[in-house]
């Protein structure tokens, strides 16, 4: 049997592809963080991200939340939400997603989810795109690198952040 020319270009294609696509899946988190959150990068001002609508309930909650937790930045942090925001990720449903941003620059966000079911959706949406967690304990799933965190509650909270600017709201004033 010979085989064209054709149709070995195409099975090496074909082998490559697969190939590369079992190495994505054995990548560390540190290679597959995130750099924001749908289209808002670490850092980008609030004035740059087009929809955002503050959240004057959801600014006072963190506020009140960092003042307990001593965090300097309280005082610093406010609270958006995208009124049009598709409140899907991966297979899950979230019923909102909170934008925060310290000193006017994006470090994270928090989706809210009700059940089990929505859970294992996003357990599943998250370890495809970020590979198995660091840390599995109690349901509670976490994968944290240099530049991002993601932390995966069953109580209903996807939380995404920066290192970066956590490590900054976590520095004294003046210094």
């Amino acid at each position: 049997m010979r085989l064209s020319v054709k149709t070995i270009v195409s099975c090496t294609l074909v082998l490559a592809f697969l190939a590369a696509s079992a190495l994505a899946n054995d990548l560390a988190f540190e290679e597959r963080e995130p750099d924001g959150f749908r289209g808002i990068a670490w850092g980008a001002p609030v004035y740059e991200v087009e929809g955002l609508e503050f959240s004057k309930e959801g600014t006072a909650a963190l506020r009140e939340l960092y003042t307990r937790t001593n965090k300097q930045a309280a005082a610093q942090v406010t609270v958006y939400s995208r009124p049009d925001d598709q409140l899907k990720i991966g297979e899950a449903t979230v019923t909102r997603i909170y934008y925060y941003f310290y000193k006017d620059l994006f470090y994270g966000a928090t989706a809210y989810f009700a059940g089990k079911d929505n859970y294992n959706k996003l357990l599943a949406a998250c370890r495809k795109k970020f590979g198995e967690p660091a840390l599995m304990e109690n349901d509670r799933a976490e994968w944290k690198g240099s530049q991002a965190s993601v932390l995966l509650l069953p109580t209903g909270v996807l939380s995404i952040d920066s290192e970066e600017i956590k490590a900054q709201m976590e520095e004294p004033e003046g210094f």
